[in-house]
């Protein structure tokens, strides 16, 4: 097995008791010190296979297998709805989560500090947990998820429902974790998933779907759109430049999908502009590589 993997994934399933089977005979790998992403539909299973993975459910059958450093499970999980323990206040509510890590003293004192100040909740921390608006709640579940720096933290939706200003704490708290740490974050938001994760899992119907990835291919996409129709003479011209693999157009469309070498690509995003340009055409956008979205949909299609 190599150092580069954290849980290795094999065979695993989930049937409940209504006879729903959740997960499939998943066989995945969850990288160390990387970010994420787990997407797919609705129902896909992402939520159990994360509870499976935090040890809240039993599998109905396969093997987790872990490659912590400590030769143990190392996990935290912060769940898409979380729920405080009533009449707790954010400061008496992560004491208790620190006191169950094990924390005593000023030690836990000093990590309770930590972890509240990184959700920027410090200063809230004598209200009541529950009476937090939704955006801090689910803040307070993310400072959870961090006490005791664990070797792999899940998020499950940790920026749905919330406005702006909440999401861009959260995303800022996923980036600064550290290199030895591993995140698994499950969203509907793909770009957001695009923005700041390693790569992504894809579920649909609890079984692992394939997909190309872009960060280890020798080959990149690029796609110029127009604000008109492309002419066909221009197309015409692109498929003769010999830095370009192949070309992807249909008459009529405003945009041009290329394929070419990722060394290649820099100077090649360079010289499509000068050329569309020189034939009078009116660029919108040029971008590298398959956006998240494409990536998703054509997987689960």
């Amino acid at each position: 097995m190599s150092e580069s993997v954290l849980v290795d994934v094999r065979e695993l399933s989930k049937r409940f008791s209504s006879g729903t089977l959740a997960i499939d005979g998943l066989t995945v790998e969850i990288p160390r010190g990387k970010t994420i992403g787990l997407i797919g539909p609705n129902g896909a299973g992402k939520t159990t296979f994360m509870s499976l993975i935090a040890g809240l459910l039993r599998p109905s059958s396969g093997h987790i297998i872990w490659h912590s450093v400590s030769g143990e499970r190392d996990v935290r999980f912060a769940p898409q709805n979380p729920t405080f323990p009533k009449q707790s206040t954010v400061l008496e509510c992560i004491q208790l989560y620190g006191s169950l890590d094990g924390f005593r003293g000023t030690p836990l004192q000093e990590e309770c500090k930590r972890v509240l100040n990184a959700v920027a909740l410090w200063d809230e921390r004598t209200k009541f947990a529950e009476q937090l608006s939704e955006g801090m709640k689910k803040r307070l579940s993310v400072a959870q998820a961090l006490l005791g720096a664990p070797e792999l933290i899940l998020l499950d939706e940790p920026t749905a429902m919330l406005d702006p200003e909440n999401a861009v704490r959260i995303r800022h708290v996923i980036r600064a974790k550290s290199p030895a740490q591993t995140v698994l974050v499950s969203s509907h938001n793909l770009a957001e998933v695009e923005e700041y994760c390693d790569d992504v899992i894809i579920l649909q119907a609890g079984k692992y779907v394939p997909h190309a990835s872009e960060s280890m291919s020798t080959s990149t996409t690029l796609q110029l759109t127009g604000k008109h129709p492309l002419p066909e003479t221009w197309i015409a011209e692109l498929e003769r430049w010999q830095t370009i693999e192949y070309v992807e157009w249909q008459k009529g469309n405003r945009f041009v999908r290329l394929t070419a070498a990722r060394t290649d690509a820099p100077r090649l995003l360079g010289e499509l502009s000068q050329s569309a340009h020189a034939a009078g055409i009116e660029v919108q956008s040029i971008q590298q590589g398959e956006t998240l979205e494409e990536k998703f949909l054509r997987a689960t299609r």
